[in-house]
């Protein structure tokens, strides 16, 4: 969603192409839906050709900030972990 609107089932496909294993919509969806009520992601409605219409989602600029606030708590993490493995060597 960071960089581009998608579908939630495309989602859960790019979760798995990138290591996330299978995860089922019953665990996605709740979390996409939490996500919409903080304000975090947002939708819109494709209406598409030869089927029902699907939401179809994307960070808010509230989701934006908090992308990059995560990352970089993500990051301070990372760095700490690795001072402390480079400390044991």
């Amino acid at each position: 969603m960071a960089r581009e609107q998608i579908h939630g089932y495309e989602l859960l496909i790019r979760l798995k192409e990138n290591g996330f294993g299978h995860i089922k919509g019953g665990v996605l969806y709740p979390i996409l839906h939490r996500l919409e009520d903080d304000g975090l992601v947002a939708h819109t409605w494709d209406t598409g050709t030869g089927g029902p219409a699907r939401k179809v989602l994307r960070l808010t600029p509230e989701g934006e900030k908090e992308l990059a606030h995560a990352k970089q708590a993500w990051q301070e993490i990372t760095q700490s972990l690795n001072r402390l493995n480079a400390k044991e060597r």
